[in-house]
């Protein structure tokens, strides 16, 4: 739930992992020839990280072969088809081997029709095997740019019938089916492609060129399995029904609109009282009323019912004045975002700017949608105007804020999988952007504990280390009973290596809100990343999810565990639970991801 503040977990305050790692994001973690252990480590938690921020999907890459990627009779790179000697070889060179040098001259001169005809003879003369395996496979490549998918996915079958081994042959027949659209077939073949060029296998046997093959297999694999998981979250998110999350995700987020929600502190069951004999729009104001009541004595359950309730009687009632259907489809809006369903929540709020082009609250709600669907460029671009509009509202200022860092973040990116380089200037320069807009928040006599926390954290990246302190001490002082205070303050004392008083303040905070799990995630986080405290770790997720079930980062990171002990069931059970309680498109699809992993070798194991 980044727009309403960060949340607590591993990670810098950006979304960026704080190792520097550079390892293929995906492969990283799925137990594809990787170290045990070394999810835990640090780069597998970036999927949570203090403000849940990411880069936008990638982009679909361009499936055409590169010209220098036909099999060759010899060259810098060979492929597994050619690991036996072959015919051509031991005699000097084939009718297949000669036909295949041939189409291979063609195919680098974009020849296409000529290149398949010779494919086809060497094919067709079939005096070598291994040869003629090569033969379909460049003739595969040929069919891809001629975009014929299914005849290119034939010729694999009819390579990889001769070498079960083949990578190019796995890797082409994964281009087709990608094209086609069958990302879960297409990762199945990446995956084989993986195994069938492993660098360990490629010493083991001799052969050269196993580890640039495998490192552009494991690139691939991440890709699409990125894309898989977020086309299966955009499925998601039109099918589900409006489900709240977490308690604590909402009370972090609702910390960042500031005290506008407290303008509304009416009894609850005087405003029912009131309802029950009132008609027309004045019942709709009511139901209005009463949802503000509901989020200002964290009652949370029936707010979505009553905003959609107001609405629907304001429609209804008509009239000139739009103000309360506007308030109220903003309000709407907002809770259909709390419960999951962006989509929804944007309809909503941009029937609202309908009515009411300048109407604040919603473009900070229409922004914050943007930014759950990972379109953070746009969401700032709708706060910017909103500026323009009340140039002094602090709420506004926040959430550019907010933004500015993870725009920069996805302007910056080309690949979601590999996050961007905080130590960019372009990154650098919008988190110097984004501190201004913080301390501007301050002068607008906007202060929410969020304002100070995020500063801080801001400060820390920039190792303004007494600053930041300063800025904490003051978000302690005017909120001594606030636990999310101090959750960050444990968090920003680990920039310091402070394990011991960052955990006394989780334990502080958690005796404020025992019902939260975050100071159990925060703990979790600590012992994991010590490698020797595992069942400690472990515990404190399984409390996260005691204290709340619908708490999907326990879920996600109960799931890389079970992974990294090849538990793929109890891994599948846990990102399952997380697929149904997140809410972040980002958060979506990586347990997307994850699940057809657990998947793929489940299937595996039968």
């Amino acid at each position: 739930m980044a727009p309403g503040g960060s949340l607590p977990a591993g990670g810098s305050a950006f979304g960026q992992p704080t190792n520097g790692t550079t390892a293929s994001f995906w492969s990283s973690k799925l137990g594809i020839a990787v170290a045990a252990g070394a999810a835990v480590g640090g780069c597998a938690l970036i999927y949570y990280v203090a403000n849940r921020q990411s880069t936008t999907p990638p982009e679909s890459k361009n499936l055409t072969p590169p010209s220098e990627s036909v099999d060759e009779p010899a060259g810098s790179i060979p492929t597994i088809a050619e690991k036996q000697p072959t015919h051509a070889e031991n005699s000097g060179g084939g009718r297949s081997a000669k036909f295949k040098s041939e189409g291979n001259d063609f195919y680098k001169q974009k020849k296409w029709e000529d290149a398949l005809r010779l494919y086809t003879e060497g094919i067709a003369a079939n005096d070598d095997a291994s040869m003629v395996a090569q033969c379909f496979c460049n003739r595969a490549a040929v069919y891809i740019h001629l975009k014929q998918f299914d005849k290119a996915i034939a010729d694999c079958d009819s390579a990889l019938g001769s070498d079960s081994q083949y990578f190019r042959a796995y890797k082409r027949r994964a281009d087709a089916l990608e094209a086609k659209g069958d990302l879960k077939a297409c990762i199945r073949d990446l995956f084989k492609a993986i195994n069938s060029c492993d660098p360990a296998v490629q010493k083991s046997t001799g052969l050269r060129g196993g580890k640039q093959q495998h490192e552009l297999a494991m690139r691939d694999f991440d890709r699409a399995l990125a894309d898989l998981g977020m086309h299966e979250a955009n499925i998601e998110l039109d099918r589900r029904t409006p489900m709240l999350p977490a308690k604590c995700l909402i009370e972090t987020f609702l910390e960042g609109y500031g005290s506008y929600l407290e303008t509304e502190s009416e009894a609850i069951d005087t405003l029912t009282e009131q309802i029950e004999s009132a008609e027309g729009g004045s019942a709709g104001h009511l139901y209005y009323r009463r949802a503000l009541a509901k989020i200002t004595k964290k009652k949370y359950a029936t707010v979505l019912e009553d905003a959609s309730t107001a609405v629907k009687i304001l429609r209804e009632a008509g009239g000139d004045d739009s103000s309360a259907l506007v308030n109220a489809l903003s309000l709407e809006g907002d809770w259909f975002l709390f419960s999951g369903l962006p989509k929804k929540a944007g309809s909503i709020l941009d029937e609202a700017l309908a009515l009411q082009s300048d109407h604040v609250m919603s473009m900070i709600r229409r922004a914050l949608v943007h930014g759950q669907m990972q379109n953070p460029t746009e969401a700032l671009k709708i706060l910017e105007a909103a500026q323009k509009v009340e140039p002094t509202n602090g709420a506004v200022t926040y959430f550019l804020a907010q933004m500015m860092p993870r725009a920069a973040a996805s302007q910056l990116s080309t690949n979601s999988a590999n996050p961007v380089d905080p130590r960019d200037p372009r990154m650098i320069g919008a988190i110097v952007e984004a501190e201004k807009y913080y301390n501007e928040c301050l002068k607008h006599d906007f202060k929410t504990p969020m304002v100070y926390v995020n500063l801080a954290a801001l400060q820390y990246q920039q190792n303004k280390a007494l600053a930041a302190r300063k800025n904490m001490e003051i978000a302690e002082k005017e909120w001594p009973k606030n636990a999310l205070v101090l959750i960050f303050k444990g968090q920003h004392l680990l920039q310091g290596e402070n394990n011991t008083e960052s955990m006394q303040c989780w334990d502080r905070a958690a005796e404020l809100d025992p019902q939260s799990p975050l100071p159990d995630l925060q703990k979790a986080h600590v012992y994991l990343q010590q490698g020797s405290t595992l069942t400690q770790g472990l515990a404190c997720l399984r409390n996260c999810i005691k204290k709340d079930a619908k708490f999907d980062p326990a879920h996600q990171l109960l799931g890389q565990l079970s992974m990294q002990s090849q538990d793929w069931k109890t891994a599948l059970t846990h990102f399952n639970e997380a697929i149904t309680y997140a809410r972040e498109m980002r958060d979506l699809s990586l347990a997307f991801g994850f699940k057809e992993v657990c998947t793929m070798r489940l299937e595996q194991s039968v």
